[in-house]
């Protein structure tokens, strides 16, 4: 039997606001499309089959030009690509699914029910099923999977894999999922990578927020009939989403690439925020400094504002400098005034 070399991918979200680094938006959408075209000559060079296991949007309905560019793209791989669509882009009537022109060679599961795609060429056969719904409680037909006798079969899905039974995102037990012995299954809707015996969630290949920290991409797989399948990350190179602990302003203790990634810094210990600050705006592409709780205001540029916040600001860093603050009670003053600011700003704006 031949091996079905597969790219695995997942969770791509484009359309995402983006909105914990706004001033970046527009950066990151350019680098997200940038990531997905490497993704894609990578799989025009190097696979058989590509596997997008759901929410490749971010929204059922993306803007017309984003969905005909991604389309295309899909188009560029020359290779079968598989869609499931995810509980953030279901496949419903007015869906990109079903209003977008997707090339010859894409088939997009949209779906509850188990349906497959039969690969004669390289002997594989392909099953999946998609999102119709933001909710899907149950994939039907994934307990009647039989084996081919001669074909390497491949499942790919968006499932919340040992979720709770009767959840909205397509609860799948892992035991059950392994028992039905595919010989790789697929999985998206898991933004973090996780790599089991024939089953793996890829993760994102970018991230889109610092709930997504950490090197992203997607795997590498190679699958044959009834062995244990070859799976190997592939990082995109795409920028990092860094959360750490920094206590002192010292560049070797920054986690990932300073002049690339994208940090917030959570701050602790004896510190002077507005020395930190500068210092890491001298080092850092981008980055925000919080207590682990609250995300506080760049100093340095509070510094300058004429206002009763910039005053506030001054104030406690000259108390700071005369010695009549130490700088752990200099930041504690800080983070609590910095903060009070705020919630009045949003109770005033409520109002």
């Amino acid at each position: 039997m031949s091996k079905i070399r597969i790219v695995h991918c997942a969770d791509v979200h484009f359309g995402a606001k983006f909105g914990a680094v706004s001033a970046l938006a527009d950066t990151l959408r350019a680098e997200q499309m940038q990531t997905f075209e490497k993704m894609i000559d990578f799989t025009r060079a190097n696979a058989d089959i590509l596997l997008l296991a759901g929410d490749l949007f971010n929204t059922p309905v993306p803007e017309k030009e984003l969905a005909d560019k991604v389309a295309a793209l899909l188009g560029r791989a020359a290779v079968p690509v598989f869609i499931t669509s995810g509980n953030h882009d279901p496949a419903a009537p007015d869906s990109v699914y079903n209003t977008t022109e997707f090339p010859e060679n894409v088939h997009i599961f949209k779906d509850e029910n188990l349906s497959c795609v039969e690969l004669e060429n390289i002997g594989a056969r392909v099953f999946g099923a998609g999102f119709a719904n933001p909710v899907c409680r149950k994939i039907t037909g994934l307990e009647d999977f039989t084996h081919g006798e001669e074909t390497t079969d491949v499942l790919i899905l968006h499932a919340d894999l040992d979720g709770a039974p009767d959840g909205p995102y397509n609860s799948v037990e892992s035991k059950a999922l392994a028992a039905l012995g595919f010989d790789y299954a697929a999985l998206g809707h898991i933004h973090k990578r996780f790599i089991g015996d024939n089953i793996a969630y890829c993760g994102c290949p970018m991230g889109t927020g610092f709930d997504e920290s950490g090197q992203k991409g997607w795997l590498y797989v190679e699958a044959e009939k009834g062995e244990r399948a070859k799976i190997e990350f592939i990082p995109s190179g795409s920028r990092s989403f860094i959360v750490q602990e920094l206590s002192e302003p010292v560049d070797e203790k920054l986690q990932g690439d300073p002049k690339r990634d994208i940090y917030r810094i959570n701050v602790t210990g004896n510190v002077n925020l507005a020395e930190i600050s500068r210092y890491l705006k001298e080092k850092v592409f981008y980055f925000e400094l919080s207590d682990g709780r609250y995300v506080l205001p760049d100093i340095t540029e509070v510094l300058k504002e004429q206002s009763l916040r910039g005053e506030f600001v001054r104030k406690v860093l000259e108390a700071e400098q005369s010695g009549e603050f130490t700088s752990e009670q200099c930041s504690a003053a800080l983070r609590f005034g910095l903060e009070a600011f705020d919630r009045e700003v949003r109770l005033f704006e409520d109002n």
